[in-house]
């Protein structure tokens, strides 16, 4: 057996819209189905996003849900989804078929048609700044 198949799936940081009711809302079943702790999740409303990643923009942030890997990629939107569920034991077969190339496509395209739409969809809520004590 070799050193990478005993390790866990890698750290992610969530970027994700505070003040999208879906987007926030989400966030609480995605922490219990994060049984290895692998993921973080930040507002972009947060001060502390663009210190930790001066990457990433303002704008990029109020596009697409972005996730930063542990070696400092982004991936942004779908892309970003399919890293989410890669990195959960219980969704890794999600995140696997969404990288198949005809759903990572049709995904992507979703996404970026449905994403600018979000508040009409789902509506606004606080941002909640404390979320990851709140979670946890």
């Amino acid at each position: 057996m070799n050193e990478r198949s005993t390790q866990l799936p890698r750290k992610i940081t969530v970027i994700y819209d505070g003040s999208c009711n879906l987007c926030a809302g989400n966030l609480h079943w995605l922490h219990r189905l994060d049984w290895w702790h692998r993921m973080e999740a930040l507002p972009f409303q947060s001060d502390e996003v663009f210190e930790r990643f001066p990457k990433l923009t303002r704008a990029e942030c109020e596009k697409a849900m972005q996730v930063v890997l542990e070696d400092g990629r982004v991936e942004s939107g779908a892309a970003a989804i399919r890293e989410v569920f890669l990195c959960m034991p219980a969704t890794w077969v999600v995140g696997i078929v969404m990288s198949i190339p005809p759903f990572a496509c049709i995904l992507d395209r979703l996404y970026r048609k449905w994403a600018p739409y979000r508040y009409a969809f789902a509506g606004r809520c606080p941002v909640d700044l404390n979320i990851k004590k709140s979670l946890r």
